[in-house]
């Protein structure tokens, strides 16, 4: 059965999420960003347990979660390690950075109740506004895999973000004229989906 609704795709985020370069902005910018360098090192890379004490440091004070789970910040490493080294330097983490920043606006301005938490409703409109395109069929595999009882809180938006870019993204490099059809070999297939 065909359900007419948005073609699955990755658009610009809606201008009002995106970030805003306000002075607190720019403040709170640079902090995380002496904050990684002072976790990262001399050689200037962080790894899924830095990346984890890193994004912690920055939002725990702006939501009241547990922090990142490592299988988050795992993906996150993998869906910005070009050079596959298992690691973020930090040009990688400033891209990564943004991405975060913008999804935490999605989230708070489609929060609507102030939950902590998105309804159905709210996340389609939030991944919406982040730029995901969706189908229904999706938006509901998504609620089932990272929601409880029909809500997504903030870490587990995040997560869903982040998969969805690496899938579409990946998708996308193996359908350079956007037919809409790609193609992989097993091998190619197995390790896009296991390191994402």
């Amino acid at each position: 059965m065909k359900e007419y609704d948005e073609e699955i795709g990755l658009t610009q985020p809606d201008e009002e999420v995106q970030v805003q370069e306000t002075e607190e902005e720019k403040s709170k910018d640079q902090e995380v960003k002496d904050f990684f360098a002072s976790i990262a090192g001399e050689d200037l890379e962080v790894d899924c347990y830095e990346l984890q004490e890193i994004l912690d440091f920055a939002l725990k004070k702006e939501f009241t979660f547990d922090g990142f789970s490592l299988d988050v910040c795992r993906s996150m490493v993998a869906m910005m390690d070009v050079d596959r080294s298992g690691k973020l330097g930090l040009e990688e983490f400033k891209h990564l950075w943004t991405d975060i920043r913008t999804w935490k606006n999605v989230f708070k301005q489609y929060d609507i109740d102030h939950s902590g938490s998105l309804n159905t409703i709210e996340l389609r409109a939030a991944l919406h506004s982040a730029g995901y395109r969706l189908n229904f069929h999706v938006l509901r595999a998504l609620v089932l895999r990272y929601g409880k009882k029909g809500k997504i809180n903030f870490d587990d938006f995040i997560m869903c973000a982040v998969k969805l870019k690496t899938m579409i993204e990946t998708f996308q490099e193996r359908d350079p004229r956007k037919t809409l059809m790609a193609t992989f070999t097993l091998d190619e297939w197995v390790e896009k989906t296991m390191y994402s």
